[in-house]
Formats: C-alpha cells, sequence, structure tokens
C-alpha cells in the first residue's frame, strides 16, 4: 500500500516509516517540520493540516490507500499552557484529514491514534475494553477523546474505512527528553560519562504506567492498516503497570549510576496509573501482542545517548 504518515517527522512517525518499509509499503511523508532527513520514503510534504487547502492537496495529488494519522500535540502539559492550539490540532487538524480522505480518497484505509488516556480514571480492577465509558481528564485527553469519536462517526456516517487506536503509553529510542523516561536516561548517560553524580529532577515518581515499546506499538499500527475492521478502536498495551520509581531504578541499575532524586514542585502531577486495557480484539483481529521486554527498551533509549 502507499500509506500517508501525517506527524512523519516525530519519535513515533520515524519508527513506523522503518516499519511500514520493511514490510513492502510505500511511504508519504508529511509533518510541519522534519528536523532530519528521512530516509526510504516516495514523497516529503512540509506543511500544516489546520491548512484545508494545504491538506485536501496532498491527499487529492497522491491518491493514497491508507493513512496513519500521527500529527498532533503528544506532550500533555502544553494543554495547560494552550489550550486552544492543543484542541485545533489534534481534533479540527483530524477533521481536516478525514474530510480530505472523504472528498478525495473515500476507499483508503485510515487509522488515527487516539490515547488510552480518554478512559480517564477507572476503580475497576478489570480491564476496559475499547465499548467502556470514555471519560478523558486533562486537555489532551479530552481533545484526544473528541477526534477519537469524530473517526468513528465519519466511519459510520460516510461508510469509510476508519479506525482509532487507543495505545498506552510507549517509550523508545528517539523520544524527547521532555518526556520523563527519556529525560532519566540523558541525565544518567552525562553523568555516567562524566563520572560525576548529580541530582535528578523529576515529578511523581509514585505514579503508575504501562510502558510499551515504541516498535511494538508501530507494528500494531502496520497491523491495524493491513488487518484492522472499519468503524472500531483499539487498545494497544503490554499491561505490565510499572511505577516510574521502577523504571527509574532499572535504568540506574543499567547505567551503573545512583543519583539523588529531588522532587520538582513545577513538574509534579498528582499520582495516577495509566488504564489496565483489554486487548482482545487487536489479538483476534491481527494477531499482535508485545514481543519487545522491558529491559531490552531501557537499554536501547541508554544506548542512544
Amino acid at each position: 500500500m502507499r500509506v500517508l504518515v501525517t506527524g512523519a517527522g516525530g519519535f513515533v512517525g520515524r519508527h513506523l516509516i522503518n516499519e511500514l518499509s520493511a514490510n513492502g509499503h510505500d511511504i508519504i511523508a508529511c509533518d510541519l517540520v522534519f528536523r532530519s532527513p528521512l530516509n526510504g520514503i516516495e514523497r516529503q510534504y512540509t506543511g500544516d493540516l489546520l491548512d484545508v487547502d494545504f491538506t485536501n492537496r496532498i491527499i487529492a495529488s497522491t491518491k493514497p490507500d491508507a493513512c496513519v494519522h500521527l500529527g498532533a500535540i503528544s506532550f500533555a502539559p502544553s494543554g495547560k499552557n494552550n489550550a486552544p492550539k492543543m484542541f485545533a490540532v489534534n481534533v479540527v487538524g483530524t477533521l481536516n484529514v478525514l474530510e480530505a480522505f472523504r472528498k478525495n480518497a473515500p476507499s483508503a484505509r485510515i487509522l488515527v491514534l487516539s490515547t488510552a488516556h480518554v478512559y480517564g480514571t477507572s476503580a475497576s480492577d478489570l480491564p476496559l475494553r475499547e465499548d467502556s465509558p470514555l471519560n478523558p481528564s486533562g486537555m489532551y485527553a479530552i481533545s484526544k477523546a473528541a477526534a477519537d469519536m469524530a473517526t468513528i462517526e465519519y466511519a459510520q456516517q460516510h461508510n469509510m474505512h476508519a479506525m482509532t487506536a487507543r495505545p498506552n503509553n510507549h517509550i523508545g529510542p528517539g523520544q524527547s527528553p521532555e518526556f520523563a523516561i527519556a529525560s532519566f536516561a540523558q541525565q544518567l548517560k552525562k553523568m555516567a560519562k562524566s563520572g560525576t553524580t548529580n541530582c535528578i529532577h523529576a515529578g511523581n515518581m509514585e505514579s503508575t504506567r504501562d510502558f510499551t515499546d515504541v516498535r511494538d506499538v508501530v507494528s500494531a499500527y502496520r497491523l491495524l492498516l493491513e488487518k484492522g475492521q472499519p468503524c472500531k478502536a483499539y487498545n494497544i498495551s503490554s499491561n505490565n503497570l510499572q511505577t516510574i520509581r521502577t523504571v527509574f531504578d532499572e535504568l540506574c541499575n543499567l547505567a551503573n549510576i545512583r543519583p539523588e532524586v529531588v522532587i520538582d514542585k513545577e513538574r509534579f502531577r498528582p499520582t495516577d496509573s495509566s488504564p489496565l486495557l483489554d486487548i482482545i480484539r487487536i489479538q483476534n483481529d491481527t494477531g499482535w501482542k508485545p514481543q519487545i521486554p522491558l529491559a531490552k527498551t531501557l537499554k536501547d533509549i541508554l544506548s542512544e545517548y
């Protein structure tokens, strides 16, 4: 398939391009900014998906067989500082992509990236299924829930092959150090190289996260493009919940360094947890399951620095 990847220059986009190319797909890459060259792509477009003419022009001229819509503001704290921009990019940008495909390539297979955090916090100990109620908290999750619901509505109303993916937190090589695990790894590696042990400033270390390797996540995206069913949402998760402190301690062991942790009030958020997800639907429809253990993911992140 010829696949349009929006947000192709970002952390997940680069891994997705590798995954799609390795499995015989041709890539049309689109992003607001490309900070470094991309390899193995057919065409590359730079522009803003909030520009309706730009979005229509790309899809009308290339007629992709499929699309993975990654383009979004994904750093949750940005929602506090600029909620209108986050909502515009995450919701209106998604609607522009869907509408452009409806007009110019209505038979394309479209996967829109949502997040597991659309479910909010749940008091239940049972894994959440895709038909569980959405209860997002915070502007990032709210914007993603709106885009998620709009995608399913487009699929049903216009008979489009559109789906959404709801992944839990994912990490891996290439992630921005504005995210916690990548930041820890970068700081630890610098200390190890310099031979000095400094303090690490962190937020709430007791929050619980389900971290899946980004390479497993993009494998799920590729399989959904190939085998996923229209009008469906799909949970993606390793279901291996651990506190951020536990993951930090593992990084310290791998780097052979033990710095003092200083809690930064600016980074501190109340203790929360990634939702526990039921992943039977994606397993049944595509055969996907996570393959990469957390220890390997952390080793690869450290090796990058």
